[in-house]
C-alpha cells in the first residue's frame, strides 16, 4: 500500500493523489486497529494462563479472573462495533468502563471473602 501512495504521490493529478491519501489513510486506521485488537487477545489469554496458575479460590486467582473479564468485555466491545456498527464513541466509553468494572468486580469478590 505503501509503494502505491508514493507513486500518487509523485503524479501531478490531484484527484489521483487524494484517492490514494485516502486509500493509504483507510489502509494505516485498519492495521492500527487489528494491532489494537491483537494486543487485547495476547493480554486477555495471558491473564487467563496466569489465572489457571494460581491456587484456585485465592485473592490473586480472584483478580487475575477479574482482570481477564475486563480484556474479554473489551474485546467483545470490539466485536459489537464491528458486528453492529456502532459509533467510535460508544465503543470507547464501553471499554472505558471494563477496567473499572473489573476492579469493581475484584474487590466485591475480596469483600465477600473476607466475611
Amino acid at each position: 500500500m505503501g509503494q502505491a501512495y508514493i507513486i500518487a504521490q509523485k503524479d501531478k493529478d490531484p484527484a489521483k493523489q487524494l484517492a490514494a491519501e485516502k486509500a493509504y489513510s483507510a489502509a494505516t486506521l485498519k492495521l492500527n486497529k487489528d494491532i489494537v485488537e491483537a494486543k487485547i487477545t495476547g493480554a486477555r489469554q495471558i491473564s487467563g494462563a496466569v489465572e489457571s496458575m494460581l491456587k484456585e479460590g485465592s485473592d490473586e486467582q480472584r483478580v487475575a479472573h477479574a482482570i481477564t473479564m475486563g480484556l474479554a468485555g473489551i474485546e467483545l466491545a470490539m466485536n459489537l462495533q464491528k458486528v453492529l456498527g456502532i459509533g467510535a464513541v460508544t465503543a470507547a466509553e464501553t471499554a472505558s468502563v471494563a477496567p473499572k468494572l473489573a476492579a469493581n468486580q475484584a474487590k466485591a469478590h475480596r469483600m465477600q471473602y473476607r466475611q
